[in-house]
């Protein structure tokens, strides 16, 4: 897949930034699909990936405030154990969480409190019946001007909690990434080369599975306190 970008960057082989900050450009205006958001800078406990489309595939019902405490490891490897209808006691929360006790009691708190979870009077736990969690595709990119080995390891963790990741590079120095193209196959990182005035998908990435189902709650709380900050913001502009 080639495709064309009108405005020419003249400093992004020689800028990390100005790579990212043009192929976000690029996302936004020429996406066959459009993601509900781009996120920048995006840290899900497995890297700090530069760009990250997030694609809303379901209707989801969080109660209001929750999404700052679903951001956070800790409540997120909780209710990454929990389910909308099977009740279960504390210590198998502990044993499948691999938390110590008083870890799990603090952050159970926590998600009662804002509404995520329902404890009933037999002390056991299940997601609140009323939470509906959103269901989101990530895809994450990392932007590098050489060091392809170190941006496929960083691809590869993103893995953690998005479905899809890619590398892009600028195309005067993707040369030693093509001549290591099966290591990115191996592990399905997606590879793409930017020039001046184009955008071309070398290899596209394979869906995966988020590997940490924690990280990628991490992510989808992260994404709806930057989806609620926009629709806040839009606001204020009214």
């Amino acid at each position: 897949m080639s495709l064309s970008y009108a405005d020419p960057i003249d400093t992004f082989e020689s800028k990390e930034s100005t790579l990212i900050n043009s192929f976000e450009d690029f996302l936004i205006q020429n996406s066959s699909t459009k993601p509900t958001l781009i996120l920048r800078e995006m840290d899900c406990w497995q890297g700090r990936a530069d760009v990250v489309e997030a694609f809303f595939t379901s209707h989801w019902s969080l109660p209001r405030g929750s999404e700052e405490v679903l951001s956070r490891l800790g409540p997120a490897q909780i209710l990454s154990v929990l389910y909308p209808k099977k009740k279960q006691k504390l210590n198998t929360i502990v044993s499948l969480s691999g938390l110590s006790e008083s870890t799990v009691r603090k952050h159970l708190k926590e998600l009662s409190e804002c509404g995520l979870v329902q404890q009933d009077n037999q002390d056991r736990f299940t997601i609140h019946p009323q939470v509906l969690l959103p269901q989101i595709r990530f895809h994450a990119y990392e932007g590098k001007l050489h060091n392809w080995k170190r941006a496929l390891y960083q691809a590869i963790n993103y893995l953690g909690f998005a479905h899809y990741s890619s590398v892009v590079m600028p195309a005067r120095y993707i040369k030693p990434a093509l001549e290591n193209l099966e290591h990115f196959k191996i592990n399905g990182i997606g590879l793409i080369s930017v020039s001046e005035n184009e955008y071309k998908m070398i290899l596209k990435p394979r869906k995966n599975r988020p590997r940490k189902k924690a990280f990628h709650l991490v992510g989808i709380g992260k994404t709806i306190m930057e989806l609620n900050s926009n629709v806040r913001m839009a606001s204020k502009d009214l």
